[in-house]
């Protein structure tokens, strides 16, 4: 496996994990869109020297709730249910019955996530603890040409129709024209470009721990009150220096 920013100064991470037979390629970052934030993965799964046929599998872990969609239906809606009250398989009848997935609207439970590209249903969960399993259909993959899709996670909101692939994409582009466009290190200039980049991501990750309380922008970091730049800016400079 190897993980990689796009480039210094784009908080863009990608993630390649190498399988004997294919590679998954996950491109992750956060958006912040008409007030709101959503958090997107875009995933690529590419053949090496033959057909595969795989899916996707994806395992969550929530201590206080369970992951699954609204029913038994395929769906790109997944939501939070009680541990107790998990849509489930009941007998044989269900499997000679046509499931429809309820209109993201008809559901009250909290939206975790959404796969447009590739509706996903309960899985085997194969870890210790509160995990849920999801997984898409099987699909076929061929050499050079790759399968995609978008798994997007709203922070707080259902504003969730219009996100499709182009919609990801479009998200992606417009991360990084901000963070490329913005003037991070304008008054230092290094020959070498490997310093550089890491001078250029120490000030992209600082910025990155911006948050704005009473309408002014204050640098601060995690859920504690060790949370000034000035008890962890080194651990900053450590941290983007070996992520480079």
């Amino acid at each position: 496996m190897t993980q990689r920013s796009e480039d210094a100064a784009t908080p863009i991470v990608v993630t390649e994990i190498r399988y004997p037979h294919a590679t998954l390629t996950l491109r992750a970052a956060g958006h912040a869109h008409a007030g709101l934030r959503t958090d997107i993965v875009q995933w690529q799964i590419d053949a090496h020297a033959e057909p595969v046929t795989t899916a996707l599998w994806l395992q969550v872990q929530d201590h206080a709730a369970r992951c699954a969609p609204a029913g038994l239906a395929p769906s790109p809606y997944v939501y939070a249910h009680p541990a107790d009250d998990v849509p489930s398989w009941t007998g044989l009848q269900d499997l000679f019955t046509t499931h429809v997935d309820p209109p993201l609207e008809a559901v009250a439970r909290e939206l975790v996530l959404v796969s447009p590209t590739h509706p996903l249903q309960v899985a085997s969960a194969y870890d210790h603890g509160p995990a849920s399993g999801l997984s898409t259909d099987l699909f076929k993959v061929e050499p050079g040409v790759p399968v995609t899709g978008v798994i997007c996670l709203p922070q707080a909101h259902r504003d969730v129709v219009a996100m499709d692939a182009g919609w990801v994409d479009a998200a992606l582009a417009q991360e990084r024209r901000f963070w490329r466009n913005l003037p991070l290190v304008e008054t230092i200039a290094i020959p070498n470009a490997a310093i550089m980049d890491m001078l250029t991501a120490c000030a992209r990750n600082i910025l990155q721990a911006r948050e704005v309380k009473d309408g002014l922008p204050e640098f601060q970091v995690g859920p504690t009150v060790y949370r000034g730049l000035w008890v962890i800016d080194g651990y900053f400079f450590l941290e983007a220096a070996r992520f480079l």
